[in-house]
């Protein structure tokens, strides 16, 4: 049976699938290096999205070049089959919400969230030099590779933010790391509502859940909206500064992500971790994969 191909690369399993989308894995055909293909319906897309959203996706993510970011290697057009494919970057691991809660505690400890937060406000801290907004910051969209490097990914929401736009006004993003003026359904700034979005992540990471109390989703959001987390009595003092610099109801009173991934809290704990895993990590993320 000839094998399945696209471009240069043989076509495999299926690894994820979305609204319009299917990711399959990849294998380049001289290389033999794994890669993901995500195969996109351009009529279904069209109908949900739109073809705007998606190419702005595409010329966004196609400029970005950091150690911290999934990489969109290229992109094959395939206009007689209605179909885009996205060449990108794979990592081999688990996504950053399914390895806190395969841990021991279903948390991670200071040092280890930190280990894990520093990578990812690098990442954002990168787009946001470039004034691009994600808009989808949650822990499910942070891949995690065996030695413990992280690549944020999934880039569909993501915007350019112009001198002549400055301001959004779509809703997007997951509801529980969306912040209150997202929620409201108010004008926003995109690089703000990344940082409440990290707030939530960076709480979650330390506790094993959202911030939020409630027994169902309406009223954890009507806690979200008036900034209302539950208090973390065994955190550091740094870290709840930290979390409190971001989780600010007021979005001009957030932190900057360059003043998170400065923060006092994030490089002392980092340095910690040396960039290493401890064996739990390690094996956790191994027996994951397998």
């Amino acid at each position: 049976m000839a094998k399945r191909c696209i471009g240069d690369y043989y076509i495999r399993d299926t690894i994820g699938q979305g609204t319009f989308s299917k990711v399959k894995m990849g294998v380049h055909m001289k290389t033999g290096k794994r890669v993901a293909l995500k195969f996109i319906d351009t009529d279904v897309a069209e109908k949900t999205v739109g073809m705007t959203q998606l190419e702005r996706e595409i010329d966004i993510h196609s400029k970005l070049d950091h150690p911290n970011v999934a990489k969109l290697i290229e992109v094959i057009r395939q206009d007689d089959r209605g179909r885009i494919c996205l060449v990108m970057e794979h990592v081999e691991g688990t996504d950053l919400l399914d390895l806190m809660l395969d841990s021991p505690k279903g948390k991670f400890s200071e040092k280890e969230a930190a280990f894990y937060f520093s990578q990812i406000t690098s990442a954002v801290s990168y787009i946001h030099e470039r004034d691009i907004a994600h808009r989808d910051i949650k822990l499910e969209n942070v891949m995690v590779a065996a030695n413990g490097h992280c690549k944020l990914i999934d880039f569909g929401f993501s915007r350019k933010i112009s001198i002549q736009s400055p301001i959004m006004r779509t809703p997007c993003g997951s509801s529980l790391y969306s912040a209150p003026e997202i929620m409201l359904r108010k004008k926003y700034c995109g690089k703000q509502t990344d940082m409440w979005s990290l707030g939530v992540l960076l709480y979650s990471l330390v506790s094993g859940s959202v911030p939020w109390a409630g027994a169902d989703i309406h009223k954890k959001r009507c806690h979200a909206v008036k900034g209302e987390y539950v208090p973390l009595e065994e955190a550091s003092p740094a870290l709840q500064n930290l979390i409190m610099g971001c989780l600010c109801v007021a979005p001009s009173d957030r932190m900057t992500s360059m003043e998170a991934s400065s923060h006092e809290w994030t490089r002392a704990r980092e340095k910690g971790m040396k960039r290493k895993l401890s064996g739990k990590l390690t094996r956790i993320i191994k027996r994951m994969m397998t």
